[in-house]
């Protein structure tokens, strides 16, 4: 009879949720590893899935407690630092609440590795050359 219920309990919880896909991957920004930072995948309709980097910019996603994946389909990709402690290098906001990165995601094994830029990189000072040239 216990065996009974423990399926039944189961088997309840296993129905609510959507079909999901393995997600690993890493984050590195200006081709370096991006350690301590947040990766989350949210979905159009449904629960976003979170992962933290490691010191090599490793990530695997978590979709609930010990349930390890993300919803199947289009998920927006944002990257934050957490509220405690720094990641090695600044994120630039358009990685962040109006991410641009996007992910298919599906059945089985995905791994989605993101190559970041910084603000510095992507926007380089002018030189004298283009100084003079501009005044």
């Amino acid at each position: 009879m216990v065996l009974i219920v423990t399926g039944m309990i189961n088997g309840c919880s296993q129905g609510d949720r959507p079909p999901i896909g393995q997600v690993s991957g890493s984050v590195k920004i200006d081709g370096e590893p991006l350690s301590d930072v947040i990766v989350t995948f949210m979905p159009e309709n449904g629960r976003p899935a979170t992962g933290l980097t490691d010191k090599q910019g490793k990530y695997q996603l978590q979709y609930l407690y010990q349930v390890y994946g993300c919803k199947i389909g289009l998920n927006k990709v944002s990257i934050f630092a957490p509220t405690t402690g720094a990641p090695s290098h600044p994120i630039p906001s358009k990685y962040q609440e109006k991410s641009e990165l996007t992910a298919e995601v599906k059945a089985g094994k995905n791994v989605f590795d993101f190559d970041l830029e910084s603000d510095a990189k992507a926007k380089p000072a002018p030189t004298k050359k283009t100084k003079e040239i501009l005044d």
